[in-house]
């Protein structure tokens, strides 16, 4: 079981790296997810993802980053 989670968080982490999200983050995102927490990945248009942060900040996350793609 946990060379299953493992794999499937390396595969993950990835997944992030190639969405452009920072070595940094990723590593935070990680521990998360050894610690059973959840990460929630959102793309789209600004305004969705302005819709998204909205939303998402009255849950009281215990972390909410938002990444913008490089030029």
């Amino acid at each position: 079981e946990g060379a299953v989670a493992g794999a499937a968080t390396a595969g993950t982490l990835g997944w992030l790296s190639a969405l452009g999200i920072g070595k940094k983050h990723i590593v935070k995102y990680e521990d998360h997810l050894k610690a059973g927490r959840y990460v929630l990945v959102v793309t789209g248009s600004r305004e969705d993802l302005q819709k998204a942060d909205a939303i998402l900040s009255e849950t009281n996350p215990a972390a909410l980053h938002l990444h913008t793609e490089a030029a």
